[in-house]
């Protein structure tokens, strides 16, 4: 299990310039944000993929191999990386390019608190 960062990694830093020359392409920003969601503790969204204990396999954490999954397996542009697990890695068995339509069905359930069903305690205190 990596640990997460307390500061971003790979995408902004100052200066740094990778040897592949796709740092302006589409997928990098696709990469850098599934890399920030799962590792970097001050993301907006770390606790609902990091924090979930959601990983990015390791396979993925250089770019290059994560662009040639994802050339190789229907990236066009307008399309959204999903997981088919939600509860799942980042891992080519467990990710696909879809719509965001289909995306947005393929999400956790919430659990809604029903106020009618909160018990009450002796003195009518809701427990």
């Amino acid at each position: 299990m990596r640990r997460p960062f307390s500061q971003p990694t790979g995408t902004g830093r100052k200066g740094f310039q990778p040897k592949h020359g796709l740092i302006k392409h589409p997928l990098y920003s696709v990469w850098g944000g599934m890399k920030q969601r799962c590792n970097y503790i001050k993301h907006v969204d770390y606790h609902n993929y990091g924090g979930r204990f959601i990983e990015v396999c390791d396979e993925w954490f250089e770019f290059i191999s994560f662009y040639e999954w994802a050339t190789a397996n229907g990236w066009e542009k307008g399309l959204s990386l999903d997981r088919i697990d939600n509860d799942g890695d980042y891992a080519p068995d467990n990710c696909r390019w879809v719509t965001f339509k289909v995306q947005a069905a393929n999400r956790r359930r919430r659990q809604r608190l029903d106020v009618s069903a909160r018990r009450r305690n002796d003195i009518g205190q809701f427990l």
